[in-house]
């Protein structure tokens, strides 16, 4: 009786309001926590794509999934999306996240390039989160417009999504067989060769590049597939 394939609208301590995104791997819900009285944004695995992979597979999914929770979790910063909750209901991990009103860089570029003024002011609130994590010995390796959070009430920028991240001193089998992984109009050139061996640098690449699509409109590289790309 899982939440995502059966449509029910509770989930553990969790009322599920409306779905508000799905990556490769995540559906994220805009939830109620009934026991704390809150609204959060809450990310499960989707077992429609779990089910694709043999169990040694599903494994390293789940894991890099907990890899992603534990690295949001360490994170206590203002610019940087609040973890509340981690868990497992019936067998499917997921995390609570506090939710953000407001739009993504990404839906916010839908009208055309941002002001320098107004992209810069963005790009450096993102820059000084990204240094806390580099701090800490997490990468983040998917800046991208689409995980960067604008709050409306307070019209900063909130860095979320730490979907690939990695602990530089935690476990590097996990990475070694990640292969490519990241989105390619951002991606450093020595990600797509290797995800597991990236550096900070290879952030820095990133969150230059969503800086050149909030100043152009489009990405640095961009062609009608990500092979091409």
């Amino acid at each position: 009786t899982n939440a995502v394939a059966t449509g029910i609208d509770r989930f553990g301590d969790y009322e599920l309001l409306e779905k508000i995104g799905e990556g490769g791997m995540g559906v994220v819900y805009k939830a109620r926590q009934v026991t704390a009285d809150r609204l959060v944004a809450l990310k499960l695995i989707r077992p429609d794509q779990l089910s694709q992979f043999l169990p040694a597979e599903r494994e390293q999914v789940i894991a890099r999934f907990r890899n992603e929770v534990q690295a949001a979790a360490k994170l206590d910063h203002d610019h940087v999306v609040t973890v509340y909750d981690v868990g497992e209901v019936e067998g499917q991990s997921y995390y609570a996240m506090r939710f953000v009103r407001g739009q993504s860089l990404k839906e916010m570029l839908a009208d055309g390039p941002l002001a320098p003024q107004v992209a810069a002011r963005y790009i450096e609130q993102v820059a000084r989160a990204l240094s806390a994590a580099h701090a800490l010995g997490i990468l983040h390796r998917d800046l991208k417009p689409h995980n960067v959070m604008v709050d409306s009430e307070t019209d900063r920028a909130l860095l979320a999504d730490f979907g690939l991240a990695k602990l530089i001193e935690g476990d590097q089998q996990l990475t070694a067989t990640e292969a490519v992984m990241g989105s390619p109009p951002y991606m450093s050139p020595e990600q797509t060769l290797d995800a597991g061996k990236v550096t900070a640098a290879s952030d820095i690449y990133g969150l230059c590049a969503t800086l050149y699509h909030l100043l152009t409109g489009r990405p640095p590289f961009q062609a009608a597939n990500t092979v091409n790309t």
